[in-house]
């Protein structure tokens, strides 16, 4: 009973602790800012944006979804120059994109180190690191507007209005951090901020910041798939060495996310792969180069005779060109399934802890079908299902 006296004070002033840190983040350093950024923007004209920025730091099937807005936003701004700014990882596509003049980098993940995730209201690290960002892509004149297309409210989305308000952005749009203990939140971070809605695909809530730039939005189009001539060729000369060895149909297998817990499990791949061996398809597993261990051990369980292991063999450029020829699909909540669907492969997405109603393929049911797992738990989604739902999209085609 006395520890339990004890611990009460000593949990109120740890959190009293937490609570001042936070508000050195959210108000002192954005309040700093923001007083050189008005220095810059007290006499700018409303609606002359000559250079705008995107800010989208997250994985590859998030970068895919934003496709459309990127897209729209050249028609509300065709004379702009658009920069996009994205983490390494998937730069190599962004620079394929045909709507943005330029790309630049950003990475919040390496800022921070392991407890990127933990940084909910930002960290010095990426204060620092945004301060190097305008010095090294805007050294003379920050940008007149700036949308980060983060709905997510984490850290992905800390790290974007961070990176806005340290570049001296004109005017920032976007969707408000989470708030702490129910009422810390920030109010310089942001110029326009827009509510969070409850419903909706992300793509359709992306598309909502626009309204920042004219009132009438048109309805959200297909995904796009961004290649060049140099990425076609690459993606046929791998096609040459797959059918060398082996005939179809093909059917994409994509067996990694970006989380782990996105992934459904490896004994129920290995029981697909076996049953679309059995009738008739040649399985293609795909994935980056951390999944090669597992996709060794999907064969080695099913027993495999003519599925090929392309994990980490296709580089992220290239996997656009490669979808284009590719009979079917079925993977992960990932980026290789948005992939997919904008090449417009039938597909079959596997969804677990996110909504597929939010995060699925788009337009939904458009040569695609999302599988939910039950209550979120992948593990409990039967092969059976997955096998079911291939059935049917195969025979609507």
């Amino acid at each position: 009973m006395a520890s339990s006296r004890l611990g009460y004070p000593l949990r109120i002033a740890q959190r009293t602790v937490r609570e001042l840190s936070h508000r050195r983040l959210l108000y002192s350093r954005p309040r700093s800012e923001n007083i050189l950024r008005l220095r810059n923007w007290n006499n700018r004209a409303t609606g002359d944006h000559k250079t705008i920025l995107v800010v989208q730091l997250a994985d590859i099937g998030d970068l895919v979804i934003t496709s459309v807005f990127l897209r729209e936003l050249r028609v509300c701004y065709p004379d702009a120059k658009i920069v996009l700014a994205v983490a390494p990882f998937t730069a190599s596509y962004a620079r394929l994109c045909p709507h943005v003049d330029s790309v630049a980098l950003f990475d919040p993940k390496k800022l921070a180190g392991l407890k990127w995730k933990q940084c909910l209201t930002g960290c010095d690290a990426w204060w620092s690191g945004a301060a190097d960002f305008k010095k090294e892509y805007f050294p003379q004149h920050p940008p007149d507007l700036g949308f980060t297309v983060r709905t997510h409210r984490d850290s992905i989305q800390a790290a974007s209005q961070i990176l806005l308000t340290a570049t001296h952005v004109g005017q920032r749009v976007g969707y408000p951090l989470k708030p702490l203990f129910g009422y810390l939140r920030s109010t310089y971070l942001l110029d326009h901020i827009y509510p969070p809605t409850l419903t909706g695909h992300e793509i359709e809530r992306q598309l909502k910041l626009l309204e920042v730039a004219r009132k009438n939005i048109r309805p959200a189009g297909t995904l796009e798939l961004w290649t060049s001539s140099q990425t076609e060729r690459h993606a046929l000369e791998i096609w040459k060495g797959i059918g060398s060895n082996s005939s179809g149909p093909f059917i994409g297998v994509g067996i990694g996310a970006g989380r782990p817990e996105k992934c459904w499990p490896l004994a129920h791949y290995a029981e697909l792969v076996r049953w679309l061996e059995s009738t008739g398809w040649t399985p293609l597993l795909i994935g980056s180069q951390a999944d090669r261990l597992s996709a060794e051990k999907i064969l080695s369980v099913s027993g495999s005779q003519r599925a090929i292991n392309l994990t980490g063999q296709i580089p992220l450029e290239t996997t656009a060109a490669f979808f284009k020829t590719l009979n079917f699909f079925v993977g992960n909540d990932s980026g290789p399934m948005h992939l997919a669907v904008a090449a417009r492969v039938p597909t079959v997405g596997i969804f677990g802890p996110e909504d597929s109603s939010r995060w699925g393929p788009w337009p939904p049911g458009l040569r695609s079908i999302a599988v939910s797992a039950p209550e979120k738990n992948l593990p409990s989604l039967k092969p059976e299902t997955v096998q079911a739902a291939i059935l049917k999209l195969r025979e609507s085609l």
